[in-house]
């Protein structure tokens, strides 16, 4: 069922309690099958928890106005008041904001600044919007199957940082969808990395931090053929 407390697998023991464990050195052991598993895990821990949330909205007639997605170990660096977000949102309730996080105000500032248009990928660690476009945010898991031939695997670094690729090849088959309806979704999509305001002044730290470098060394998957 979806209520209950979450399954061992997905609580916090695996970032940050046992920092031994967790370190970079065994991090770079994992073999992909292990990544994979863990990515789709938390997509799946999002897609339930939005479920809640709807359910939840259905139950009490009301739509909340602004929802926001983050990791248990995120914190903002200096109090978040999503009052200021309300109107911005009702006036773009089909857009979701994948916000940067963990790596620093000035660095996180400077890439909201010079994020290209054709970025194939997105941060995946917090995100807010409106009712609708969180839901549309959440159903990766569900999604996958659909799009995940748009998936850049012809890249030479196609396996690297796969959450936020997953994310980015969502985000952009989710609003190609709007406009075609008969390829996907019919409700409305957009997204963008600066804050419903246009403003970049919220900065967020995280108390485990992920070891990108060991993710960016991994090897490339070679599919393997078997003799006959």
């Amino acid at each position: 069922g979806l209520g209950g407390a979450p399954p061992r697998r997905y609580s916090r023991r695996i970032c940050g309690e046992a920092r031994a464990e967790n370190s970079p050195k065994m991090r770079c052991r994992r073999p992909w099958r292990t990544v994979l598993l863990h990515v789709f895990s938390m997509w799946r821990t999002i897609f339930l928890a939005s479920t809640l949330r709807r359910q939840h909205e259905r139950v009490r007639g009301c739509k909340y106005a602004a929802v926001v997605r983050t990791r248990s170990d995120a914190k903002p660096t200096r109090p978040l008041d999503l009052r200021r977000f309300v109107e911005p949102l009702r006036a773009t309730p089909n857009m979701a904001h994948a916000l940067c996080a963990g790596m620093g105000r000035r660095y996180c500032k400077q890439r909201a600044r010079v994020w290209p248009q054709t970025a194939c990928w997105a941060d995946d660690q917090f995100a807010l919007g409106a009712s609708d476009a969180m839901h549309a945010y959440a159903q990766l898991f569900l999604d996958f199957p659909r799009f995940v031939w748009w998936y850049p695997f012809a890249r030479a670094d196609g396996w690297r940082h796969v959450s936020e690729r997953l994310l980015g090849v969502h985000f952009d088959w989710r609003r190609r969808a709007a406009a075609a309806p008969t390829a996907g979704p019919r409700e409305p999509f957009d997204w963008h990395v600066r804050q419903p305001d246009g403003r970049i002044d919220f900065g967020w730290e995280l108390e485990c931090q992920l070891c990108y470098r060991c993710m960016s060394d991994r090897p490339v998957p070679k599919a393997t053929s078997r003799r006959q």
